[in-house]
């Protein structure tokens, strides 16, 4: 439960009149990749703060998180390579998603398998390889609360996030 205290990995959302701008509640350099806990100024409702899971360093990562901010959605980051939280959400995600979308099939690790484990991959077999290897998971993992959104395309975001 959030105390109150600012910390370097909270923002505000501040909502004058039609547009939405997020600001650090610190002056330290903080990373907007980061936000923790979003609250809306002009009112004391809390809201749903969109999950982004993925491994920091991705390429693909990096697009989304840069839309994200520049499109005002407040989101926390989490790297389910450190934080190791994916082998705990795959059946969520893959009853959610599906296993074929989640599985990232033209990844570099994919390629690295054994061509055993490459074969006669079905829901139960891929959920094991993507706990074992979570790089195989396709990123980002987007969840909305309501909605999970596998991979980065700006016009599937626009759509399903504004």
């Amino acid at each position: 439960m959030w105390d109150g205290a600012a910390s370097p990995n909270m923002y505000w959302i501040r909502k004058p009149k039609n547009s939405l701008r997020i600001q650090p509640m610190s002056t330290k350099n903080t990373n907007l990749h980061q936000a923790a806990i979003i609250r809306i100024l002009s009112s004391e409702t809390q809201i749903a703060m969109i999950k982004a899971f993925g491994i920091k360093n991705c390429d693909t990562m990096k697009k989304a998180m840069s839309w994200l901010a520049e499109n005002g959605i407040a989101y926390e980051f989490i790297d389910y390579k450190k934080a190791g939280v994916a082998e705990s959400n795959l059946p969520d995600w893959s009853a959610r998603a599906g296993w074929e979308k989640l599985l990232n099939t033209r990844g570099l690790m994919w390629k690295k398998l054994s061509d055993e484990e490459r074969s006669a991959v079905d829901e139960q077999k891929a959920l094991k390889l993507m706990a074992l290897y979570p790089s195989l998971i396709k990123r980002p993992v987007l969840d909305t609360g309501k909605q999970l959104i596998v991979g980065f395309a700006p016009e599937n975001y626009t759509e399903k996030l504004k």
